[in-house]
């Protein structure tokens, strides 16, 4: 099996706004108005368990509803719905992830234990590129790439210091 490496980050066709938001002030509603306002040339698929319209966009509840492939997910859910979320993506075929969310590592003990639960999770799911924006007081904490489920998580960047360390 071929692996698809960075090429859905940067020459997706298709990408799932899991998240995404009526409201352009909050971050799912941000991305999807930023793919949209930036031309985005490939199909915007809008994922929101609540809605059937986003931003003048049909949605639907779950990326297991989308019939068609997926080649990124850009996931803006919250931290406790991160890992179902992936392994929705997981079963769906989405080869890769970005997730923008808060509630890990920066929120004490017990985000510390979700992300570790989700460090493991990336292995044995398979997830085979996710990026994951670490988001604190509201701005960019830092940045994990989760890469081949072959290895462990390759990169941990910290923004505050810009080094990048083995994790």
């Amino acid at each position: 099996m071929r692996r698809p490496g960075l090429t859905p980050f940067f020459e997706a066709s298709s990408v799932a706004v899991i998240g995404a938001s009526a409201d352009p002030s909050k971050v799912g509603g941000s991305v999807l108005a930023n793919l949209r306002a930036g031309g985005f040339p490939g199909r915007l698929i809008v994922v929101n368990a609540n809605r059937p319209v986003v931003q003048g966009l049909p949605a639907v509840a779950s990326i297991l509803d989308v019939s068609e492939p997926v080649d990124l997910a850009v996931v803006a859910v919250p931290a406790p719905a991160v890992l179902g979320t992936l392994k929705q993506c997981v079963t769906k075929g989405v080869p890769a992830a970005i997730v923008i969310s808060a509630g890990f590592r920066e929120s004490g003990d017990e985000g510390r234990a979700r992300e570790a639960e989700l460090r493991a999770a990336a292995q044995v799911l398979g997830l085979r590129e996710v990026v994951f924006l670490d988001y604190q007081d509201g701005a960019l904490d830092r940045v994990i790439h989760f890469t081949h489920v072959a290895r462990p998580p390759m990169i941990h960047q910290d923004l505050h210091r810009r080094r990048i360390e083995a994790a």
